[in-house]
């Protein structure tokens, strides 16, 4: 999320998903046009690592992460990887 608000400059707060997925839920507030209110943002994280050690490629690693659950609804926005 740090690098993330890098990319959108904001104040975020994240929370623990109760629900799988996502593994973390990341909002902020958007003030309206009008200065009157704001419309909260959600941004949904799932985590997972992929290692040197893996006996697979960046992309299978994926495709078997994404591939045992239900992910409509929900819109990818970022990939981010620590290797």
């Amino acid at each position: 999320m740090i690098c993330h608000s890098k990319l959108r400059p904001a104040e975020w707060w994240i929370q623990i998903s109760q629900n799988d997925p996502p593994d973390v839920l990341a909002m902020n507030f958007i003030p309206h046009a009008g200065g009157i209110g704001y419309s909260m943002s959600m941004l949904y994280i799932e985590v997972f690592e992929i290692s040197e050690h893996d006996n697979e490629s960046i992309e299978k690693s994926i495709e078997r992460k994404l591939g045992t659950k239900d992910y409509s609804g929900m819109t990818p926005v970022t990939l981010s990887l620590l290797i």
